[in-house]
């Protein structure tokens, strides 16, 4: 990070940026979290200018910021959290051409978190719930000019999506029958997954289909 700001004698150049991510992620890896804000919170502004406030870029940065924030000071990431998260979820399911389904998948993951309080606290899937919406229509191939197909894709992906994104609309308390449609179908591309290794996780998911979705039902 010092040699490229040395040598470009200013900050907004995309390899500063970059530099300073990896720099951000490394300092999370040590549990140094306080220098892995400073150097995300740097990256972003980096981002916004070189790369677009809509990139991949911004998006990440700000993904892996709340993750930052979870180990740093809980009540801050309960407060940033919806904005940031919604921001990036919206970047990556409405300002893509080709869906991300991995970092997708891993906002999700944090909006499972107990400690940012998304599934107690009433109302506050709400924002994300037309965005989960959009990414099923995105994968049924209902939405012209995106699509989810990539060279690298893994089934498994739309698998840990319609489980994430089922179990979070039931926690919306907006639609439990397309919650239970989703993690069904989640069930099943597991199920067609099982050879390539997803043995064990369609057992969890089979188990979380049938105690919450089920106990959801009979209230």
């Amino acid at each position: 990070v010092e040699i490229d700001r040395d040598k470009m004698g200013y900050v907004t150049h995309s390899m500063l940026g970059k530099a300073l991510g990896s720099l951000a992620k490394i300092c999370y890896a040590r549990g140094e979290y306080n220098d892995a804000v400073e150097a995300w919170n740097e990256a972003l502004a980096i981002y916004r200018i070189r790369m677009g406030k809509d990139s991949l870029y911004v998006a990440g940065a700000l993904k892996e910021l709340v993750k930052v924030l979870l180990k740093l000071d809980t009540e801050r990431a309960r407060r940033d959290a919806p904005e940031m998260l919604h921001k990036a979820l919206y970047k990556y399911v409405r300002k893509q051409d080709v869906l991300d389904l991995k970092e997708i998948n891993e906002i999700l993951v944090l909006l499972l978190e107990e400690e940012l309080g998304f599934k107690t606290t009433e109302g506050a899937l709400d924002l994300f719930v037309p965005l989960l919406y959009h990414v099923d229509k995105v994968l049924r191939g209902e939405i012209e000019g995106q699509i989810s197909e990539h060279p690298n894709i893994d089934i498994r992906f739309v698998a840990e999506y319609y489980q994430h994104s089922g179990e979070l609309l039931w926690h919306s308390k907006q639609d439990a029958q397309t919650a239970r449609k989703w993690v069904e179908k989640s069930v099943g591309i597991w199920g067609d997954a099982a050879n390539m290794g997803g043995g064990a996780t369609i057992s969890l998911v089979r188990e979380w289909h049938a105690s919450t979705i089920d106990a959801c039902e009979m209230h």
